[in-house]
């Protein structure tokens, strides 16, 4: 079975030859989005309009009465409110737009290093997923077929990537498309874990074989060795055993009366 991909972002650069997809890095919570969302909710599709303009016209008003021309102190308080509240709609739409401008701009640099694909629905993160597997146990050591199957799953991976452009699939073929190619290369690499599986079963098995053959030419190497020692009278141990005698019989000498 193939090991997840941990994707980091939502999109991921597929390169132009075949190798590691490029992730996208992972960015911070937009802070000023968080507090905004948390003082009125998710963001909407509105946008300001006469209801925000007659807060902040309002408000303007009141500050300037309660500063200018010595207003109750009231006037302050809801002039602030009232500017608070008229401003927090553009402020809104204007860190949305500086959002989505900084996303764009952060795609065009993904699309220099390649071809961009989102990655976010489940038929393109099972393709990603297999791909990903795919280039980890595809050395081109294990024999030209590995480097083939590489370039086959990157052309899957490519052509998802040409046909969507940086979205999502939408609609039935759409779907299917990414499916059948995310189903295609998980066979594929299911195909390669077996073949990489029975190359190191080969490997191990002939390493084992040629231990034997070694422990073999070793064993026989002492045999014959043996044999020369006994047929030639020579050797270590014919010589340990004439020293031994020589000793015995000098040490029978002494003890003669």
């Amino acid at each position: 079975m193939s090991r997840p991909w941990q994707r980091s972002g939502s999109f991921v650069v597929v390169p132009n030859r075949p190798g590691p997809l490029i992730e996208e890095k992972q960015r911070n919570p937009d802070e000023v989005g968080v507090v905004l969302d948390e003082l009125v909710g998710k963001p909407t599709i509105e946008k300001p309009g006469w209801f925000d303009a007659a807060f902040l016209a309002s408000g303007l008003a009141l500050l300037t009465w309660g500063v200018l021309a010595s207003g109750p102190s009231w006037a302050l308080v809801v002039g602030w409110l009232a500017l608070a509240i008229g401003v927090i709609m553009p402020l809104r739409s204007l860190w949305k737009y500086l959002g989505e401008t900084r996303t764009a701009t952060r795609r065009k640099r993904m699309q220099r290093l390649g071809t961009v694909l989102d990655a976010t629905t489940p038929s393109a993160m099972s393709l990603v997923n297999a791909y990903s597997r795919l280039v980890d146990i595809a050395d081109p050591s294990h024999g030209p077929w590995a480097t083939e199957a590489l370039e086959a799953g990157h052309s899957a991976v490519l052509e998802v990537a040409g046909l969507l452009e940086a979205r999502a699939p939408r609609g039935a073929m759409e779907v299917e498309y990414v499916t059948t190619r995310a189903a295609a290369l998980h066979l594929l690499v299911e195909s390669a874990e077996r073949m990489i599986a029975n190359i190191e079963q080969h490997r191990r098995t002939e390493a084992a074989s040629r231990r034997s053959h070694e422990e073999d030419m070793r064993a026989a190497l002492v045999w014959a060795r043996d044999e020369l020692d006994r047929a030639t009278g020579t050797g270590s141990l014919r010589e340990i055993e004439r020293v031994m005698r020589l000793m015995r019989q000098e040490g029978e000498a002494d003890d003669a009366p």
